[in-house]
């Protein structure tokens, strides 16, 4: 309980510092996820929010929410959710359209559905590779295809397992 209340506080503060910058952004994306090792090979549709601040023409920094939904291995199923703090390296190639590289740790957990186990905390480096389109000055489109290199210890799979998202969203300038 003491950690939900941790997670809103924080998330909270963050939109708060995000509507004062003056190139802060609000962002949301839906995608697939896929988790492929262990007794796991499954995929789910996966959900993401969040809110960053573009720093420079090159570098922005963005602090995501992610649902990963639930994965099917031999016997049970699992759920994933992470939280994520994440650089980005921008280039503008042409009128409207950049393209960025991503570089980033996330806080994960993973638990079974409907069973009593209890979850499994972690860290892990995630990055990725995506673009934004703008459409107009507040609203911008986005794809990106995002990589996570999961540790589970035997209580759900006993090794590393690679998550692999491919999501499209959309951004809003505040």
């Amino acid at each position: 309980m003491l950690n939900k209340k941790i997670l809103i506080a924080t998330v909270m503060m963050s939109f708060s510092i995000l509507s004062q910058a003056e190139n802060g952004f609000l962002s949301s994306s839906i995608g697939r996820a896929t988790f492929d090792g262990g007794d796991y090979d499954d995929e789910d549709m996966s959900l993401t929010f969040g809110g960053g601040v573009q720093a420079s023409e090159w570098v922005a920094f963005e602090f995501l929410y992610s649902d990963y939904g639930e994965m099917t291995g031999n016997t049970e199923k699992i759920k994933g959710k992470s939280l994520t703090l994440s650089a980005l390296g921008t280039y503008v190639i042409a009128e409207g359209l950049t393209i960025f590289g991503r570089v980033g740790v996330e806080s994960y957990k993973f638990g079974e559905v409907g069973s009593g186990l209890e979850s499994e905390f972690g860290n892990a480096l995630v990055w990725g590779l995506g673009y934004f389109y703008r459409l107009d000055k507040r609203w911008t489109f986005t794809g990106e295809l995002q990589l996570h290199n999961i540790e589970l210890d035997e209580t759900l799979a006993n090794r590393d397992v690679d998550l692999s998202t491919v999501s499209i969203g959309v951004k809003y300038g505040l």
